[in-house]
């Protein structure tokens, strides 16, 4: 079982993909993330609330691929902006004893 207790969502993750309007795969998630609230100059709060649901959202999905084991979590979470919103999430862990890191997020 992957080390939930230890999720992993990177500074780069969030700085140049998530809340990267110009990122040709990422501008769009970065759209929405800015709109409700998150900028780049309080990065952690959104990396933080990814943390959140990683530990305590809900497993909707979990497979081995040939890039390790991936699980796709959805939670609901409130934003900077007051709003509630619902978020899945996507994780991978190396093996299946590893800390999961984060791959990508988006409204769900």
């Amino acid at each position: 079982m992957a080390r939930w207790s230890e999720v992993n969502v990177d500074e780069r993750k969030v700085l140049d993909y998530l809340l990267a309007a110009d990122h040709p795969v990422g501008g769009d998630k970065a759209t929405f993330f800015l709109t409700v609230g998150y900028t780049r100059a309080h990065w952690n709060q959104l990396r933080d609330d990814l943390e959140e649901i990683g530990l305590h959202g809900q497993i909707v999905d979990e497979h081995k691929t040939q890039f390790g084991y991936k699980y796709v979590i959805d939670g609901v979470i409130q934003t900077p902006n007051g709003r509630m919103i619902g978020l899945r999430t996507v994780w991978i862990s190396d093996e299946a004893d590893t800390p999961p890191r984060l791959v990508t997020a988006y409204p769900s």
